[in-house]
Parts: structure tokens; C-alpha cells; sequence
């Protein structure tokens, strides 16, 4: 190893930058295609070990193996180098597991990629694996930094690099501001729907003045146009809304008159046939009367046909003499004969 210029280079403290705060790895959670749970409980014993490994620039990981047997010939393979290497690697004390280190690069183009937000991680390590778990001590290998894209996503989401600017490690507001420029970066990498508008506001408030562009303000300006034909839309929406309660009063008022316009007639054809001569007493009787003007309103066909079948019935008085009478002429008007001469039919 100690042959190969860039290993040279990754062991020769003098040429790297300032060291970036990293988280290396979460814990406790499953991770990659298989959905192995990562305990925390087997990094803990070889975390020290995270500070003899090589970072290396590529877009893929090497081969462990081939790496092992001959490291210039599998960077080669995989187009990549050694850019540096982890220091002070650790469990995090509080919170959330996470293994977490100081990352030094011997390339400067890479610190500006990383104030830039535009590099991301991802770590290789040998375990034993049973039963969807590690199931033995970590053995770390190297950690493999790349430019992050659309295609090329780190499997930990959790993973980065924290401090996104040169800094003095004792400058607290430096390192505030690195923290929350990653955290805001993966809040919009695991969750693209949040609005961080919020946020911008709150930065504002704070002091921090707010970037302004010309796309920003084309955007104000349509979102101002938008708000505008919404408070216009909503405006007609109320006034039709009004018109519709003020049509259904109308409605009700109406509908309320014409029932009382309807009990008055049922009121008045109930009144008119009690008055009928006709009608049997019986029926009006108080016990029964109730009865009578239910059969009125919901049956008056088979209420009227019943009562006319026992006017047909009755065997006299008055009713019963003029039906008998009006049977006996209808009778007595077919015998007799047809004078020819008087030209009309006589009794005989």
C-alpha cells in the first residue's frame, strides 16, 4: 500500500482540509435491499476501527474482496481514489443511535461539494447476518463518498455530512448553520410535499435576510393573482349562496301558504258533507266521526259508494219512496201501444 501515490496521499496528514462533522451511519433500522437490521450493539465493540479505513471517491463501491487483494486495481475498476479519512468515529451518546465521525478530505474540490450540499455517503463493512439482523461485531472497511443525483441515492437517509461551509469547529454559529442546512436538505429529500416557505419566514424573522430572485418575485406576484381570483370566486360563491337561502325562504313561504290553503279546502269539503241529507247520523256520531273523516280524506271513492249502496237499499221513507216511485214510471212508461194517428204512444 505504501507504494500506491494515492494511499500515500490518504496517509499523509499534511495534505488534508478541515474536518467535516459526519453522521456515518443510523442505527437500529433496516437497511438496504434485504431490510437487515443494523443494532447498534455491534458497532459499539470495533468503533474505533472506523478511524483506519480509506474514504474513497466513486460512484460505486469496490469490491472488499478485490479491494483487499489489491487495492489500485480495484479503484481503478471502479474509477476511484482515496480522498481521506475518518477521524474521532463514535456512538452518539443521546438520541437516536448513529455512528458519528470528523471526515478529512485531502481535495478541496470536495469540501466546496460538500458546502455546496451536492456529496453524499455511504459505509462498507463485513458482518455476520442471521435472521434478517447483523449477528456479530462490525468490521469497518471504508466509507464511500459520491455526487448525489437522482440516481445515485445513499440507502441511509439519515447518513451526510452536517457542516455544508469552511468553519472554525469553535464557531457554534457556523457549525448551527451546517446542521440545518443538511437536516433541511433531507427533510426535502424523505418528504418533497412539506413547505419550507415556514422556515424561510422564521429565518427572516431572526435576523437572516431572506435571498431574493427575480423568480421568487414572479412567483409572489402569481401567487398575489392567484389569491385574487380566489377571493373573487369566493365573493360570487357567497352572493349565489345568498341568493339560494333567500329562494328557499321564498320556497318554504310558499309551500307553507299552499298547506294552508289545502287544510282549508279539506275543511270545507269535510264541512259540506256532513251537511248532506244523505249521510247516516251514525257515521257523524262523536264516537265515530274521527273514523268517518279519516275514511273521508284517504278513501272518500269507498267512503261515497258505501253510503250511496245503503241509500239504494233503504226501504222507505223518504229516500226509499222516490227511488220506488222513480222504478214504478220507468215502468209504466214501457205499457201501452203507439197511436198512429195521434203520432205518440197512450196508456192503456
Amino acid at each position: 500500500m505504501a507504494d500506491d501515490h494515492e494511499l500515500q496521499h490518504f496517509s499523509n496528514a499534511e495534505h488534508l482540509n478541515q474536518a467535516h462533522d459526519t453522521l456515518l451511519q443510523t442505527l437500529n433500522r433496516r437497511m438496504g435491499k434485504k431490510q437487515v437490521y443494523y443494532d447498534a450493539k455491534w458497532f459499539e465493540p470495533t468503533v474505533d476501527a472506523w478511524a483506519t479505513v480509506p474514504v474513497i471517491h466513486a460512484n460505486d463501491h469496490p469490491d472488499m474482496t478485490a479491494y483487499d487483494r489489491d487495492p489500485a486495481a480495484e479503484l481503478a475498476r471502479i474509477k476511484g481514489r482515496v480522498v481521506g479519512r475518518v477521524e474521532n468515529p463514535k456512538l452518539s451518546p443521546t438520541g437516536h443511535p448513529r455512528l458519528l465521525g470528523d471526515t478529512r478530505f485531502n481535495d478541496a474540490a470536495l469540501d466546496d461539494k460538500i458546502a455546496a450540499g451536492l456529496l453524499s455517503l455511504s459505509t462498507g463493512f463485513r458482518a455476520p447476518v442471521k435472521d434478517g439482523a447483523l449477528a456479530g461485531p462490525v468490521r469497518p472497511h471504508h466509507v464511500l463518498v459520491f455526487e448525489e443525483n437522482e440516481r445515485d441515492q445513499p440507502v441511509d437517509l439519515g447518513s451526510g455530512f452536517l457542516n455544508k461551509e469552511h468553519k472554525d469547529m469553535g464557531d457554534d454559529k457556523k457549525q448551527a448553520k451546517g446542521l440545518f442546512g443538511f437536516l433541511r436538505k433531507k427533510i426535502k429529500e424523505e418528504y418533497p410535499d412539506i413547505d419550507l416557505d415556514k422556515v424561510e419566514a422564521e429565518d427572516h424573522a431572526a435576523g437572516e435576510e431572506p435571498e431574493q430572485n427575480k423568480e421568487n418575485e414572479d412567483m409572489d406576484a402569481k401567487d398575489q393573482a392567484t389569491k385574487a381570483e380566489m377571493e373573487k370566486l369566493q365573493a360570487e360563491l357567497n352572493k349565489a349562496t345568498e341568493a339560494m337561502k333567500a329562494k328557499d325562504a321564498e320556497l318554504a313561504d310558499l309551500k307553507n301558504k299552499a298547506t294552508i290553503l289545502e287544510n282549508e279546502r279539506k275543511e270545507a269539503a269535510w264541512n259540506e258533507f256532513k251537511n248532506k241529507s244523505w249521510v247516516p247520523k251514525g257515521y257523524l256520531h262523536k264516537d265515530n266521526e274521527a273514523k268517518t273523516r279519516e275514511r273521508f280524506e284517504k278513501d272518500r271513492a269507498g267512503l261515497l259508494e258505501e253510503l250511496l249502496n245503503k241509500k239504494d237499499a233503504a226501504p222507505g221513507g223518504q229516500d226509499g219512496s222516490e227511488q220506488v216511485a222513480h222504478e214504478n214510471k220507468r215502468t209504466a212508461a214501457t205499457v201501452g201501444r203507439f197511436d198512429a194517428k195521434a203520432g205518440k204512444y197512450v196508456e192503456e
